[in-house]
């Protein structure tokens, strides 16, 4: 493949730890179990989770299990599989499931806001992450918050699944006029508080784009994770469990005071 000299790909080893990893950060959901389940409650606004890329449902199952726990009305997506690569072959294929996604994701928020009177926080991971983006773009009015894990926030090059994007768009060179639709679309400004989790050490998205510049309402909170991991660690369920907590009209950055200093340190991704 190709590289250019200002992209930059995922550490390798990193990439080929991934899965092994990924089981290493589930495990130790057992032994902090008690301590997330320890996490104050919230005040039981609705919570949506979307996948990844080739994800399903049953990916966030457990995430949504603890939202649930900690007071929280947890919903999956309506969508089933995120993006079957074995119908989306183009470009095209692909902006057309977006759209699906934020007209069906769009309908999904209407009915929860006419049912209970409430902004949902949508929590992405990774390529759910710039769906959330979108989504929260679209309908500002029915979205409290976005919470990504891992999302590809800039030029997919950078990311370990670029070969499999590019066979999806069909072409043997990146396209220019189709890596700025990609990233205008993953760079769309939003309304509503952002909170991107990312890690230095993520096999699939280099921190190039895991870790934009932040913003008045845009912050980015590092965390010791694997790509795959996200799902099931300790500290980005820490996370997650923390910014849901934000009060919908007082919402506030991490907090990176005593032990979290350590834990959650305000790392910079281009070092």
């Amino acid at each position: 493949m190709q590289q250019h000299a200002e992209i930059q790909i995922p550490n390798p080893i990193f990439a080929v730890l991934e899965p092994a990893r990924a089981t290493q950060e589930l495990m130790t959901m057992l032994p902090a179990h008690r301590w997330l389940c320890r996490q104050p409650k919230g005040d039981g606004h609705p919570v949506i989770t979307l996948p990844g890329y080739g994800g399903g449902n049953g990916s966030m199952a457990l995430m949504r299990r603890y939202i649930t726990h900690w007071g929280y009305e947890a919903h999956p997506w309506p969508l089933g599989r995120n993006m079957d690569p074995a119908t989306t072959r183009d470009i095209d294929g692909v902006l057309e499931f977006m759209h699906r996604v934020v007209t069906t994701m769009g309908e999904q928020l209407h009915q929860i806001h006419k049912r209970t009177g409430r902004r949902a926080s949508l929590v992405g991971w990774s390529l759910g992450g710039l769906y959330a983006r979108q989504i929260a773009a679209r309908f500002p009015d029915l979205v409290r918050q976005v919470i990504t894990l891992g999302s590809p926030f800039g030029d997919p090059r950078a990311t370990i699944l670029w070969p499999v994007m590019r066979r999806l768009i069909d072409s043997p060179e990146p396209d220019e006029r189709d890596l700025r639709r990609w990233n205008t679309m993953a760079r769309v400004p939003i309304e509503v508080p952002l909170s991107i989790v990312w890690s230095r050490s993520d096999g699939f998205v280099h921190p190039s784009i895991a870790c934009p510049p932040e913003g008045a309402f845009m912050e980015n909170i590092h965390v010791f994770s694997s790509h795959m991991g996200f799902g099931a660690n300790p500290l980005a369920y820490y996370v997650l469990a923390d910014r849901l907590r934000q009060p919908e009209n007082g919402w506030r950055p991490f907090e990176r005071s005593g032990w979290r200093r350590v834990l959650f340190a305000n790392r910079s991704a281009h070092r």
